[in-house]
């Protein structure tokens, strides 16, 4: 039943969020909201007192992604399409 997916895809993307570090979350939000790199790392910066340049902020994104998709893919869900990067 095409309910019945779409319920347990929600509850696997809902779970493969969760595991995601409060950067990843972070960054990976802001990038989807159309924010650059640097847009990313300077509203953490201002608000946090570990920095990270731009080169960080793609390297938590790509782990955000790629931690998400093996997850549903484990979960038996292929991901279709990209998050930007």
């Amino acid at each position: 039943d095409a309910q019945a997916q779409s319920g347990e895809l929600k509850d696997a993307i809902r779970q493969a969020l969760d595991s995601l570090t409060p950067i990843q979350a972070f960054a990976l939000g802001k990038r989807l909201e159309g924010f650059s790199y640097r847009e990313i790392a300077e509203i953490w910066n201002g608000a946090h007192p570990d920095p990270v340049d731009e080169g960080g902020i793609g390297k938590q994104i790509y782990l955000a992604r790629t931690r998400i998709a093996g997850l549903l893919k484990r979960l038996g869900f292929t991901p279709a399409g990209n998050i930007p990067e």
